[in-house]
This record gives structure tokens, sequence and C-alpha cells, in this order.
């Protein structure tokens, strides 16, 4: 599944490396994470879940706070990649907010 040029343009613009940590995920803050999700709904690409990291001013580390979704026996494609970027939607506007500035890494459906 080819990934959407403007999500891909925007994880390479505005995601969060973590390669100097050695992990290749490239989580992005709360409001390009929902942009990214509303991109992958539009092209009915599924979001297998995510991770959650927090950002704090020694340096970003793993939250422990994950999601994911799955389909089911009795949906379409379109139907899994509709809820399953809902889901998401839900997961990363409801994360609450504290002193650590939380950012999103998004699992999907290549």
């Amino acid at each position: 599944m080819k990934l959407p040029l403007e999500y891909q343009q925007l994880i390479e613009n505005r995601g969060i490396s973590l390669g100097e940590f050695g992990i290749s995920d490239v989580p992005l803050n709360r409001e390009d994470a929902v942009r990214a999700i509303e991109l992958l709904q539009a092209s009915f690409t599924p979001i297998l879940g995510g991770d959650v990291y927090v950002r704090r001013l020694d340096g970003i580390e793993l939250a422990y706070a994950n999601w994911h979704s799955d389909p089911t026996a009795t949906e379409t494609h379109a139907q899994f990649a509709e809820r399953s970027c809902l889901e998401a939607k839900r997961y990363i506007s409801e994360y609450p907010l504290s002193e650590e500035i939380p950012i999103f890494g998004l699992v999907i459906d290549k």
C-alpha cells in the first residue's frame, strides 16, 4: 500500500527522530499526529496502533502507554481503516496533559 505523499512529507518535516536513542519510530506532537491520522483515514490506511513517548528536559523516553486496533472478522478493509483511525484519534486527543509533553508514534498497515 502506498502511503499518501502529504503523510510522508509530514513525517519527514515534522517527525521527531529517535535514531539517537536507537529507536526507528518517528513520533509526532499531538496536533501533527491528528493531522497524520486524517491523511491516513482519507486514503483508507489502517492504523494498527501506536506508542506514546514523553519529552523531558533531559530527552525523550517511552511513556509505557500505547493502543492497538485489530480488524474484526466481519469488517471490510475500508471499515477497519475508518474505525482504527477514529480509535487512534480518540486515544491521542484524550491522552492526559502533564508536565511531560507527549509525542505519538503511529504503527500503520503498509
